[in-house]
């Protein structure tokens, strides 16, 4: 674990953080904005997709764990620059080799720059053929071949170079891409399509197949493979229900069935997506909002904390706003996703957080209405539930309150609905954050909304029957 330091992976999480904000367009960090505060406040932005504002919610967990890990850490300045230009050099390889997948690849304990040198070291083979073979061009034309032209050479260069990676196994989804930035409409567009399938055939690539099937279909409905992958798809649908009825069993219940109706349903219609609309609610309190009578109550409760417990609470709402909270619904749609995959080995089906304004009226798309208040978790009527976060001293052992926060809960309603149809499910829920210490001070209602909505996912996953982790 030694090679995978705290100042390593520091740097990874900062240099990503730069590239997902240069990807939105949006400013460089101020100057005396620390990297955690930049990297909390840009997954909150309204303008970041749910993808980008996931990677980056883990990555300050993740940051608030390395940072603590550097103060143990005995290390020179030399030692500290090194691992940390090795660090971003990782992370611009992984941006580079996994545009798609690489919220998965930032925080995970792989060396890649092991990868990232032999990559580099292809790509130089790469060059050096290129230039040969540039220069073979350029002495043809100066002998008189004027028939031909650049643009056709490079197109064709470039599907030859595609086709020698995937014949040795090193293309990869960025060189595909990379290929139609240049070349849109080349003269081997749906050649390089079908290597884009036929590479993604391993079992752990294959939902990148399914998608470069879908990209295929897409773009070529009557192309030479279209029937085959057609067929591929069709298969993945009768054997995925075929699985979900043998799971659920012959007496399915409500859920089940609706489940059942759904998937034949989108299978029929060719749908692969499920709309997820978030309507969240808040109704939150300060400290200060409850009568002070309840407010010396609480003073006296913790009175072997605090002295002014007041003065030590977290304010609450300048913590939480309607963006905040309504992002909280990705960790549900997530859940979803990684339930529903773990069941039918594939991501048959995609649940997507969607604003309802943009999606047409006549759209076939199963549909999610998700409605959740967020509020004070009271345990008893009219009294807030208040957290006390306390550290251990160092030589005395004795344990000290440090920070004070109010309690939240939500509850929960889930309406499930088939477009056209009258059949729809519909799931209620609580949640509370539980009993245990709260370790995330810099942000701890985030903290508290996971394990508030652990208790609504985990009915929808019952409900349903879909595999759990």
């Amino acid at each position: 674990m030694e090679q995978f330091n705290a100042y390593r992976m520091i740097a990874r999480i900062e240099c990503a953080t730069r590239l997902i904000m240069q990807r939105y367009n949006l400013t460089t960090r101020q100057a005396n904005a620390d990297l955690l505060s930049t990297v909390v406040a840009l997954s909150a932005h309204p303008n970041v997709y749910d993808y980008d504002r996931v990677v980056l919610q883990q990555m300050a967990v993740a940051l608030a764990g390395y940072i603590k890990q550097t103060e143990s850490l005995n290390y020179t300045q030399e030692q500290v620059n090194e691992a940390e230009a090795l660090g971003e050099r990782e992370t611009v390889f992984i941006f580079q080799r996994y545009p798609r997948e690489y919220a998965d690849k930032i925080l995970a304990l792989t060396d890649f720059d092991t990868q990232r040198i032999q990559y580099e070291q292809q790509r130089a083979r790469r060059r050096r053929r290129n230039l040969f073979i540039f220069l073979g061009i350029v002495a043809c034309l100066v002998i008189g071949i004027w028939v031909y032209n650049l643009p056709y050479f490079a197109e064709k260069r470039a599907f030859a170079e595609l086709q020698e990676d995937f014949e040795i196994g090193y293309l990869y989804p960025g060189d595909v891409e990379n290929y139609f930035n240049e070349f849109p409409d080349g003269a081997h567009a749906e050649d390089v399509m079908i290597l884009a399938v036929e590479v993604n055939n391993a079992d752990y690539e294959f939902d990148s197949r399914i998608k470069a099937v879908h990209d295929y279909l897409g773009k070529y409905p009557e192309g030479r493979k279209a029937a085959e992958y057609r067929k591929f798809l069709d298969d993945l649908w009768v054997n995925g229900i075929a699985q979900y009825k043998s799971t659920v069993g012959d007496s399915p219940n409500q859920a089940q069935k609706f489940m059942i109706d759904m998937l034949e349903y989108m299978h029929t219609n060719k749908i692969t997506q499920v709309y997820v609309f978030v309507h969240p609610e808040l109704n939150l309190k300060e400290f200060t909002d409850y009568p002070e009578t309840t407010q010396q109550l609480l003073n006296y409760f913790h009175l072997e904390a605090f002295s002014d417990l007041k003065s030590k609470i977290k304010p609450i709402k300048s913590e939480l706003n309607e963006s905040d909270v309504k992002g909280w619904a990705s960790q549900i749609v997530n859940t979803l996703n990684s339930s529903a995959k773990r069941l039918f080995k594939t991501q048959i089906i995609d649940f997507i957080i969607v604003d309802q304004a943009e999606i047409p009226q006549d759209s076939k798309c199963p549909v999610i209405q998700l409605h959740y208040t967020v509020s004070n978790q009271e345990s008893i009527i009219g009294i807030p539930d208040v957290w006390i976060y306390s550290e251990t001293e160092a030589y005395s052992h004795k344990e000290e309150a440090k920070y004070a926060f109010l309690g939240i809960q939500m509850s929960f309603k889930a309406q499930f609905m088939i477009p056209g149809t009258n059949s729809q499910y519909t799931i209620t829920a609580e949640g509370d954050p539980g009993s245990t210490v709260i370790r995330n001070v810099t942000n701890p209602y985030t903290t508290m909304s996971g394990r508030c909505s652990k208790g609504f996912y985990d009915q929808v996953i019952a409900d349903f029957g879909l595999a759990n982790e």
